[in-house]
């Protein structure tokens, strides 16, 4: 038998592919490689394309396949056409509830805002610089760096799963930099509190046509809310009224993890007032502006107003820190509250499975709260 001779590998440019010698004992020694991308730890995602008897075959192999590695129809692919190809799969998740509404619509914002101008660039032209330094210049928080990351893995992990695009850019390797320290986050003082719940105990009479003095009364009814079930801002605002049981003075809702969708979030007696004030079963959602489910940024912007109406600085924020530490306070047991937070407990055995929180304990709970 004639020994098979191991030819010296070529230098190929990038992104061509690689020759692999197998070994004299196969029958087909050489392997055609060609990288498709890499995994979450930087390492290369390599598909073999195949195996041949000599060099110059597997090198043949290579060149046929750079001349269409993948269908036609998506040679010259755009990266807005990627985007809009995944993009209904990312609302399918939604539908499931395996992605929050809010989560969902911070990927299609940092795409939009971010990301758009990418959008008729053929995506396999696309670089990691080129997004790396879209982030560096976005003037966005931390969290608006991640979700810009977060899209751009998400198009083209789609681009080479489903559509095997060979796109060799390293995605998982993008920077966003450290997370800002906070100097605020504090919880809200005793006086403030007060303040705001006489501004909450005012009435409106028109919700679908607010005035500049009820804007503000219904952010102060807001706050009283967010402090009374240590909510994060976009769940309240997400809950529907179907999810609404006033005769059993509860609420579902939530998001951000698996412990914390859908949880029970009991009614206090001094909020309960403000939730029948809302309920309305011909709306979709329980907190509406003007007639329209009100959104973040809009809960944001006029939380701000008040605070600086009211002279005092916080964030949307802090209403879930003071809940947390009022809890502690009062001696809330660890569990409890990290059921009211929509926390996990997967560490905490015992409790998670055998100890199943009822509404009427959760509503004794939360009642024991006084501000």
């Amino acid at each position: 038998m004639q020994k098979k001779i191991r030819r010296k590998a070529l230098k190929f440019p990038n992104g061509f592919g690689s020759i692999i010698f197998l070994g004299e004992s196969r029958r087909k020694p050489y392997g055609a490689v060609k990288t498709l991308g890499y995994d979450e730890n930087g390492k290369q995602i390599k598909k073999y394309i195949g195996y041949t008897s000599s060099y110059d075959e597997a090198f043949e192999l290579l060149l046929n396949y750079n001349k269409s590695p993948y269908e036609l129809k998506y040679n010259n692919i755009t990266f807005d056409e990627v985007f809009n190809m995944l993009e209904p799969k990312l609302l399918e998740t939604v539908s499931i509830g395996k992605m929050s509404e809010s989560n969902y619509k911070s990927l299609m914002s940092a795409y939009k805002v971010h990301l758009s101008k990418l959008r008729d660039i053929n995506i396999m032209n696309i670089r990691k610089k080129d997004i790396q330094d879209i982030i560096n210049n976005c003037n966005g928080r931390h969290t608006t760096r991640g979700y810009i990351k977060n899209i751009f893995e998400r198009i083209i992990k789609f681009a080479i799963e489903e559509l095997e695009l060979p796109i060799n850019t390293n995605i998982y390797d993008l920077d966003i930099g450290k997370k800002e320290k906070s100097d605020k986050h504090f919880p809200f003082k005793s006086e403030e509190i007060i303040e705001i719940k006489n501004i909450a105990s005012q009435h409106i009479n028109n919700y679908n046509n607010l005035q500049a003095i009820d804007t503000f009364i219904l952010m102060a009814k807001l706050i009283v809310v967010y402090l009374y079930t240590g909510l994060r801002p976009s769940e309240l605002l997400d809950i529907e009224n179907i999810n609404v049981f006033l005769n059993e003075d509860y609420m579902r809702g939530g998001e951000k993890t698996e412990a914390g969708r859908n949880r029970i979030i009991p009614i206090h007696h001094e909020i309960k007032p403000f939730i029948e004030e809302w309920y309305n079963s011909s709306n979709k959602y329980l907190i509406n502006y003007n007639g329209k489910k009100m959104s973040y940024d809009r809960y944001k912007k006029l939380f701000d107003k008040l605070m600086t109406s009211l002279n005092i600085d916080h964030t949307p924020y802090d209403t879930r820190h003071t809940f947390s530490t009022k809890l502690w306070e009062i001696g809330t047991s660890d569990t409890d509250i990290k059921v009211l937070m929509g926390h996990s407990l997967a560490n905490d055995v015992t409790n998670n499975v055998y100890i199943h929180r009822t509404i009427n304990h959760l509503n004794e709970v939360i009642n024991k709260l006084n501000y």
